[in-house]
C-alpha cells in the first residue's frame, strides 16, 4: 500500500516528466518559447533572451555574439565571441576554462 505522501511525489514527477517530454517535442518543431523571469522583464534583456541563433555546418565550433544567460534568466554576459579549431582540445571547469593543441 502507498501513502498519500508517495502518491503525490508520484504525481509530480509523471507532471516533470510529461513538460520535459512536450518541451522536446515544440523544440523539435520550432515554436518552443521559454517563459521569461527575473531580469528578463527589462526590454534589453528580452530582447537578448528571445533571440535565436542558427546551426551552420562548418568544420569549426564558432560562437558569434553569444549571450551567457542563467537559468532564471538573468544576463550576465550580453555578447561573447569565440571559435575552436579542429584538432584543439577545449575543456571547461567551474573556474578554469583550457584550450590546448
Amino acid at each position: 500500500m502507498y501513502s498519500y505522501k508517495d502518491l503525490s511525489e508520484l504525481a509530480g514527477y509523471t507532471a516533470r516528466v510529461s513538460m520535459l517530454l512536450d518541451t522536446i517535442q515544440d523544440t523539435k518543431r520550432g515554436k518552443f518559447e521559454k517563459v521569461l523571469v527575473s531580469s528578463a522583464s527589462t526590454e534589453e534583456n528580452s530582447k537578448i533572451l528571445k533571440g535565436r541563433g542558427q546551426i551552420i555546418p562548418s568544420e569549426e565550433i564558432r560562437f558569434e555574439d553569444v549571450p551567457i544567460v542563467t537559468p532564471n534568466g538573468d544576463v550576465l554576459i550580453k555578447s561573447l565571441s569565440f571559435f575552436v579549431k579542429p584538432g584543439v582540445s577545449a575543456f571547461n571547469t567551474k573556474y578554469l576554462t583550457v584550450i590546448t593543441k
